[in-house]
């Protein structure tokens, strides 16, 4: 049995846990105003984080190098937590790459170096 909340206009797969840390859990959800549905990240975690995290996320949205925002749903319950709705980043965190690899080459660097910069520039 599939264990599914509805959480305003999406879906989120409680069964899917993509990762977890220090801010929240992120599970798999799907946007079901979208056509084609729309597969992102759900974060779950405390209401003042999130709400902070999606703030800042407006403000620096337009990039492509910066994670896209598709909505933040809080719970109105006293205690409640929020769930902040992401794009789905598949490529892998580069600090887990430099963790595999033990270091990487200039070439191999330039373009995450190059894509770090360009979101800063634009921020």
């Amino acid at each position: 049995m599939s264990s599914r909340e509805q959480i305003g206009r999406f879906e989120v797969n409680l069964d899917r846990l993509l990762g977890s840390g220090g801010f929240g859990q992120v599970f798999r959800a799907v946007d079901q105003t979208a056509s084609p549905p729309l597969y992102v990240a759900a974060k779950r975690g405390r209401v003042a984080d999130l709400r902070r995290e999606a703030q800042i996320l407006e403000l620096v949205a337009g990039h492509p190098a910066i994670i896209e925002l598709h909505g933040f749903v809080e719970d109105p319950r006293p205690g409640g937590r929020a769930f902040l709705f992401l794009e789905i980043c598949s490529g892998g965190e580069l600090f887990d790459r430099l963790i595999d690899s033990g270091c990487l080459s200039e070439r191999a660097a330039r373009p995450f170096a190059r894509n770090i910069a360009e979101a800063l520039r634009h921020c």
